[in-house]
């Protein structure tokens, strides 16, 4: 066991810039951190990051005077096809015995064999096995963010020492201003029934489906608050050109924006899909949106899959609904908009989970992996 005074964390993320879920999350966190333990934050550009911005983060945290390097990790943010996880990841483990620190990973999403469909499919399988293979073997201890993911990466890696902790909500972010303020500052009247997807548009997200709920009810305001990315860039033009009167796309938002949008909002839509994006399906495994949405107390309807259903089994806190059926999610928006003291059950119980799964909760959990890691 470590001495906590003593422990100082490196911890390597995209920079936190508005544009990153994962970069916020690390930002949130090493605040909370740095509250119990000596943090530093090293950041690599988000989207644009080459190999040797990768390099140099990796550099700086291998050689700063930290006891743990603990990086924020999804495939997606190391090269096309994670191709620089083959260098970063084994340079990293390297380095950090040549300087006799330890070496820990969040694995912010999982993909495994089960997730390949497609052309070449043996291949894109193997692929995928090696690469969590080296996730695995090139790290002192794996941070899993949801039952699912445990699930998968067990199904996949002998996982030699890892840890499922929920991804954290920042109940400290609930903005002090009253849903119908927040719909004043935002150009709504307090009475503008508001339902709002927050977070980026891509086809995972079902963003495409709130455009078409709102097609069918033109006297609710929708919103789309969040930006593209560029890797999406045909369908969000394909949303933006066929969007109705009643569906705004604010494109990317500070984040004390984004949270008063989410505060006004009297129903946050989450309607995620499984998407298929080069043989590789993905789907989501842990929401750091439906977190924000938790902290601001705003109801919730969302997808009716696995991670969403272990939440709502435990709180009450989720309408889950068919994602793919725009029918079904218009009759629960109308139903929920009908029924205030139903969305305030809701928001309370919703609250409740942000208080039993908040950022000092998670905090804590960390420092006891770092002390039980050095």
């Amino acid at each position: 066991m470590g001495d906590i005074q003593k422990m100082k964390i490196s911890l390597i993320a995209p920079k936190s810039n508005g544009k990153d879920g994962i970069g916020t999350y690390c930002e949130e966190l090493n605040q909370v951190l740095g509250r119990e333990i000596e943090t530093s934050r090293i950041g690599f550009p988000s989207g644009t990051q080459t190999l040797l911005d990768l390099l140099r983060s990796s550099a700086q945290g291998i050689t700063d005077n930290s006891k743990i390097v603990h990086l924020q990790y999804e495939y997606g943010l190391f090269g096309p096809k994670s191709l620089y996880s083959f260098i970063i990841i084994p340079l990293l483990y390297l380095g950090t015995r040549v300087y006799k620190k330890k070496f820990i990973i969040t694995l912010h999403e999982v993909l495994n064999s089960n997730s390949v469909e497609g052309s070449n499919y043996y291949l894109k399988r193997y692929y995928l096995v090696v690469l969590n293979h080296i996730l695995v073997y090139f790290s002192d201890h794996i941070i899993l963010l949801s039952d699912v993911a445990e699930d998968r990466l067990t199904k996949c890696t002998s996982t030699k020492s890892y840890s499922v902790l929920t991804h954290g909500s920042n109940a400290h972010s609930s903005l002090t201003v009253s849903k119908q303020e927040a719909k004043v500052e935002l150009g709504y009247t307090p009475d503008d029934p508001v339902v709002v997807e927050p977070g980026y548009i891509e086809p995972r997200k079902g963003c495409d489906i709130v455009s078409k709920v709102a097609s069918n009810l033109p006297d609710v305001s929708f919103v789309l608050a969040g930006g593209k990315k560029e890797t999406y860039s045909e369908y969000y033009n394909n949303i933006l050109d066929e969007s109705p009167d009643n569906l705004e796309i604010t494109g990317t938002l500070p984040m004390p924006k984004f949270l008063q949008y989410i505060r006004a909002a009297d129903i946050a839509l989450l309607p995620y899909q499984t998407a298929v994006q080069g043989g590789i399906r993905n789907r989501v495994t842990q929401s750091g949106v439906f977190n924000q949405c938790a902290a601001q107390s705003t109801p919730v309807i969302a997808s009716d899959n696995q991670y969403f259903n272990q939440i709502n089994s435990e709180f009450g806190c989720i309408i889950t609904v068919n994602s793919s059926d725009p029918r079904e999610i218009e009759n629960e928006i109308k139903s929920l908009l009908a029924d205030p003291d139903r969305q305030s059950r809701l928001g309370e119980n919703i609250f409740e989970y942000s208080q039993s799964n908040s950022m000092e909760e998670v905090a804590k959990d960390h420092v006891e992996i770092y002390m039980s890691t050095v």
